[in-house]
């Protein structure tokens, strides 16, 4: 009964509206140390209060400890309920186990607000007790109405004497929030955070935020990029082969600047820059309810370089990213306009951030792409990076070992890559925390050669560095089945691989490009071997020329889907489904009602609803799509994440195929199917047609 409702046997006190200052903002404006941090929507009851963020902060001069307890949404002024309980490394004969979802916690006191809005005054306890105290309900039996308790905005703050919880200082704890009258939610909800206040502020992994501070905005009198205007955009080189390269949040000024002067014979140069990066001006940042998901700076970046492209007339150039935001465009542009791009070369890049699912406790299901979005704009955006400090930014972001072999140098592009304000870093940090393009990669078009950072064996064992394996390497792995995508690995090179092992890396590039142009060839040579047939007839003599109608799709065989929103399937077709955008069409109003799109070799038409056409309704099936793909499973795995409908997972069949069925946001059925195996039509039962 304890978990259920605390305050069923408590004593009834009641407390003067002085005890608890309910304010709309943080108008305490101090810095806090973030504690622990917990998903959303994790509680018992969803009315009830939801934790976010632990964070304390210690006025030693007064020996005062305050507590602040964060929530995904506003506190309850009417019924507030917040428990810290603290290990504070007694005998276990005097603790007992937490009674919440953290069971495994012991305790062996415990800082209580419990309350409730009456007239006059809130009635509850407000104190400090023991375990002993606790077992008896009486969980105040130490101190009584001894805690400074404040409503700010989205946080309650608890300020407690040290020395009525603990002589020492360091303590282990937890935390927990709900009503006056029941438990909801714990923080952290397994093991404890550790409180040391005797150690001094530490060098690297800060966790200290500022609630002054708001870091989606810029200063007033900063100047920014005009819609209109384009991006600094810096020409080059005198080569046959024209290169796009994009700096990234991580790359520093000079990243291209010596690859440039070893290839001015070899290839023509456009250096784009991200607004915001390397001194340059940013584009306006969006309203602050605009979501990250929306993608906004990287979709005007994609623009940037598309504008590049038509007003220079670049015929295919290959697009050459150093790390997000410009990785993110390029694959993008790869799916929406294969037309407009030879290739990609993504140097040092980090193609899909891992985010567990909320909803598994075990945390190794992937986020769908909803919830990274939601995780992205109310967890990480709201709770930590609008707040976050410049110190803690740097102690917490890239380390100088990342860049470069040579330590001056590396602390030179550390440097560079910093000077960025902090606002541009995090509007590019967080659209790339959104983003997940494991279906548009695994079933990518256009070649792309992905250069990856070998580092050293030492810095990789080191726990401080490891990750760079599991960020820059390992994360690739999963895309290794596309043949579209070429993987290597640069020995003994840091993050700025051009600079680290340049012939390497020139070689690499090199043998890409050179790949891709024959490859062009070999398929205008395919094209014009096409035409020359389609010319002929069935005896070999011309006949009228085949026009070839850039408003048609080119497959002999096109399917037309039906759809209420034609703008939202469009949308989602290529991002559940990794299609490509060709073409779209709008009719009154503005209203999209037409669309042509395509995956590998095949073309698809979607039509607005109207008049006799109709998306599907109820459970009959008349047509559906098939679509060969080069990972089934893991295409399965982004249709899932987008809400696809799972008619039938994927399985293998006696015909050599790995398929699985789903619907679509308008109920048409596809199914996606990988070969595994060459199979002969009589080993299933089936016959060959007998051509005469």
């Amino acid at each position: 009964m304890i978990g259920r409702r605390w305050l069923l046997s408590m004593p009834k006190i009641l407390l003067l509206l002085s005890s608890i200052v309910v304010v709309p903002g943080g108008t305490m404006a101090q810095v806090w140390t973030v504690l622990a941090v917990d998903p959303k929507d994790d509680g018992r009851d969803p009315s009830l209060a939801d934790a976010a963020q632990l964070s304390y902060r210690y006025e030693k001069e007064q020996d005062l400890l305050w507590f602040r307890v964060t929530l995904y949404g506003q506190p309850n002024e009417e019924s507030l309920g917040v428990n810290i309980a603290v290990d504070t490394g007694t005998d276990a004969a005097a603790k007992m186990n937490w009674w919440g979802a953290n069971k495994d916690f012991q305790f062996d006191k415990l800082v209580t607000v419990q309350v409730a809005r009456e007239s006059g005054g809130y009635k509850g306890t407000i104190g400090v007790g023991d375990a002993a105290g606790a077992r008896a309900k009486n969980f105040n039996n130490l101190f009584q109405n001894n805690l400074e308790i404040r409503v700010e905005g989205d946080s309650i703050l608890i300020g407690v004497k040290r020395t009525e919880v603990t002589e020492k200082m360091k303590m282990n704890l937890i935390a927990a929030v709900g009503s006056r009258e029941q438990w909801n939610d714990d923080i952290p909800n397994t093991r404890s955070v550790t409180l040391d206040l005797s150690l001094p502020r530490p060098a690297r992994g800060l966790r200290e935020i500022d609630v002054s501070r708001n870091n989606f905005r810029f200063p007033s009198d900063y100047k920014t990029l005009a819609d209109h205007q384009q991006p600094l955009i810096i020409k080059e080189g005198h080569g046959h082969k024209t290169l796009i390269l994009v700096p990234g949040v991580y790359s520093g000024k000079e990243i291209f600047d010596g690859f440039m002067a070893r290839n001015q014979s070899q290839y023509e140069f456009y250096v784009l820059t991200p607004p915001g990066l390397n001194g340059t001006p940013a584009r306006a940042l969006p309203s602050e309810t605009t979501s990250f998901g929306e993608f906004s700076w990287t979709r005007r970046l994609e623009r940037d370089i598309l504008d590049l492209i038509n007003r220079e007339k670049l015929s295919k150039p290959i697009l050459m990213a150093h790390g997000f935001p410009g990785s993110l465009a390029a694959e993008e542009l790869a799916v929406q306009h294969p037309e407009a791009l030879g290739g990609i070369i993504e140097i040092a890049s980090m193609p899909v951030q891992f985010f567990p699912s909320p909803k598994d406790p075990t945390r190794k299901t992937p986020a769908t792409r909803e919830e990274r979005v939601e995780i992205v704009n109310e967890g990480w955006a709201q709770k930590w990076f609008k707040y976050v400090t410049h110190e803690t930014w740097e102690s917490n972001n890239y380390p100088a070992e990342m860049f470069l072999n040579d330590p001056v140098r590396s602390e030179q592009a550390r440097q560079q890559a910093e000077a960025a304000l902090l606002p541009v870093k995090i509007r590019y940090l967080c659209e790339f925390m959104a983003s997940d393009h494991s279906v548009a990669l695994a079933n990518l078009q256009a070649p792309l050669l992905a250069l990856r950072p070998g580092f050293n064996e030492k810095l990789l064992a080191d726990s401080a560095t490891s990750w760079f394996k599991a960020s820059f390497q390992d994360s690739w792995d999963a895309f290794s089945k596309n043949s579209r995508i070429q993987l290597l690995t640069i020995p003994n090179a840091r993050a700025l691989i051009l600079e680290d092992q340049p012939k390497l890396a020139d070689d690499g590039v090199a043998r890409f490009i050179e790949n891709v142009s024959k490859a062009k060839a070999q398929s205008a040579m395919r094209s014009a071997t096409r035409a020359q047939e389609a010319n002929m007839g069935t005896s070999g003599l011309p006949h009228q020329k085949k026009i070839m109608n850039r408003s048609a799709p080119a497959a002999t065989i096109v399917p037309v889907l039906i759809y209420e929103d034609v703008d939202k399937a469009i949308e989602w077709l290529c991002r559940a489904f990794g299609l490509s955008e060709r073409l779209r069409a709008s009719g009154a109003g503005g209203r999209i009602t037409h669309a042509q799109l395509s995956i590998g070799n095949g073309d698809l038409m979607i039509g607005a609803s109207g008049a006799e056409f109709r998306p599907p309704h109820g459970e009959e099936v008349s047509q559906y799509v098939l679509v060969h793909v080069e990972d089934v499973d893991q295409h399965f795995e982004q249709a899932k994440r987008w809400g696809a409908r799972i008619i039938h997972p994927p399985k293998d069949t006696p015909f050599g195929e790995r398929l699985y069925t789903v619907e679509d946001l308008a109920g048409h059925r596809w199914t996606f199917s990988q070969s595994i195996a060459d199979v002969a039509p009589e080993q299933w039962g089936a016959k060959r047609a007998q051509f005469r």
